[in-house]
Parts: C-alpha cells; sequence; structure tokens
C-alpha cells in the first residue's frame, strides 16, 4: 500500500536523509550510509506533505497540510542530531 505522506529529500552534503513517516505526523531523520534512524521530528496538530533542504544545509523546510510551512534547524556533531523549531510561515 501506497502513502500519500511518502516523501524524502538528501541534505545538500549526502550525510542525512530526511522522510515524512506513513501517516504524515512526523519527520524521519536517517544516516544516509548506514541508514540507521537518527531523529523524529514530530509537529502537533500538522501533517507533513513535502519537505527540503535549504542550501545551508542547516536548515530543513517542511510544508503542511494546513498550509504552513515550518522550518526547523538541525544540528549534527559526531554521535548525535538535534532539531529546534526556528519559525512558521503561512
Amino acid at each position: 500500500m501506497t502513502s500519500k505522506y511518502n516523501f524524502s529529500a538528501y541534505s545538500i552534503d549526502s550525510q542525512v536523509i530526511a522522510t515524512i513517516g506513513d501517516s504524515g505526523t512526523h519527520v524521519n531523520l536517517w544516516d544516509a550510509t548506514s541508514f540507521t534512524l537518527l531523529l523524529k521530528i514530530f509537529a502537533p496538530n500538522s501533517t507533513f506533505k513535502t519537505l527540503a533542504w535549504a542550501h545551508n544545509n542547516i536548515e530543513l523546510v517542511t510544508a503542511c497540510e494546513q498550509s504552513k510551512i515550518r522550518i526547523y534547524g538541525i544540528e549534527r556533531s559526531p554521535g548525535a542530531v538535534h532539531a529546534y523549531f526556528m519559525r512558521e510561515q503561512l
């Protein structure tokens, strides 16, 4: 069965893959080499539709079903990945 929410994008440096989960309620960040799940990003009351990495390789831009653009900062260091909400636009 195919989900209408499946979508993925490689980071600019090709080290991380961002995917939208089947339900559209979260984004998964995967290590592109080992395919290990690094982090899940949840957004309350939102359904992710698409995503893309900004050219700075730090910001992950997501579009939600509710016509909102949410931008997350992704910090990577050896052995750790963290995401933080940066801003939302209509």
